[in-house]
């Protein structure tokens, strides 16, 4: 009785015993299985620091669980290096301008250098452009970017070259004559480089010139000849021969000569003008060089008549005049005029 009474029990307690390890276990599998799945992160977002822990692998909801919002061009960096927790480091995208001429451009990015902002706006630097940064630099938080677009142009342009006047001195015209020689212009091609900044000339250089025309200088001729000195026409006489009415027969010689006429008409001085003997001005009485023709020689002039050296003047000292004759009027002076004549020494 006490043996199948202790069978009875111990079959009866022993399915009971059995649930409950049964239950025991699953209990702790349970417990095993949720520690597995959870996730410890510790997230970064700038000064503040959120510790999570979740069952989901997905960082994005570690993150939304932390009460973080994300903007466009955040960037978030995972670092699973360590096993016990997840850490995570968001870098806040942030504003940077760049300015290509007068046009200006907006980029958000969280890092990167200047070479990166250049790519995501797809603009490109010419060989000849200027950036006032380094490409390898890293970009900061509105940053200023300035791009001048450089560009360089080689023009053409025809200039003329004046020509220059030069006086020359010349034999081949008198005195206070002048002759021109026309100049003309000579013309060149030059060549220059241009540089604009932004579309905006700002230099000019040049490069080369070639001269398409040689100028030609004008001249001006002065003359340097003396000019001949103006001699009044003298009225050609008929020749003397001893044949002339009156002539004289003999002489002792002939010379020729400008002759000259005068008058003491307006001379009321002492009863009319008197010569350098003191002799009255009248017909007969004429002046000359008493050097060569002393005073009282006697001369015989065709068309005149006889005459006697008594007076003298500037004109027969200088050579210019060989004998004045004597008129009683002016009349005559004017008639007679100035001859080429013979006169006879007598």
């Amino acid at each position: 009785m006490n043996i199948k009474s202790i069978k009875n029990f111990t079959f009866k307690h022993t399915k009971s015993f059995v649930a409950s390890i049964i239950v025991a276990t699953l209990g702790v599998t349970s417990l095993v299985s949720v520690s597995t799945f959870a996730k410890d992160y510790k997230i970064v977002d700038g000064e503040v620091v959120v510790e999570v822990t979740t069952f989901s692998n997905e960082v994005y909801e570690a993150i939304e669980k932390a009460g973080i919002k994300l903007n466009d061009k955040d960037k978030v960096i995972i670092d699973e290096s360590d096993p016990k927790i997840t850490n995570v480091d968001i870098k806040r995208a942030f504003d940077v301008f760049v300015k290509v001429g007068n046009d200006t451009y907006q980029v958000k990015l969280a890092d990167g250098t200047v070479q990166d902002v250049l790519d995501q706006l797809r603009i490109s630097l010419n060989e000849n452009d200027v950036i006032d940064v380094s490409l390898d630099q890293n970009v900061s938080p509105n940053m200023n970017i300035n791009i001048n677009r450089v560009e360089f142009k080689e023009v053409s342009e025809q200039q003329e070259i004046p020509f220059s006047t030069e006086t020359r001195k010349t034999n081949d015209l008198f005195k206070g004559e002048t002759k021109t020689e026309k100049g003309e212009n000579g013309s060149k091609v030059i060549n220059k480089q241009e540089k604009y900044v932004d579309g905006v000339l700002v230099e000019t250089k040049q490069i080369s010139d070639n001269v398409t025309k040689q100028a030609k200088n004008q001249i001006n001729l002065v003359g340097t000849k003396e000019k001949p000195k103006k001699v009044r026409p003298i009225a050609k006489t008929s020749a003397i021969t001893n044949n002339s009415p009156g002539a004289p027969t003999s002489y002792s010689k002939v010379l020729t000569g400008v002759c000259t006429a005068y008058c003491g008409a307006n001379n009321k001085l002492d009863g009319g003008p008197r010569t350098s003997t003191g002799k009255k001005v009248t017909k007969g009485i004429v002046a000359v060089d008493p050097r060569k023709i002393p005073y009282g020689t006697r001369l015989y002039i065709p068309e005149y008549g006889y005459a006697v050296a008594a007076d003298t003047g500037g004109a027969m000292r200088s050579g210019k005049v060989l004998i004045d004759l004597g008129f009683d009027t002016q009349a005559e002076c004017l008639s007679f005029g100035r001859r080429q004549m013979t006169i006879y020494v007598l």
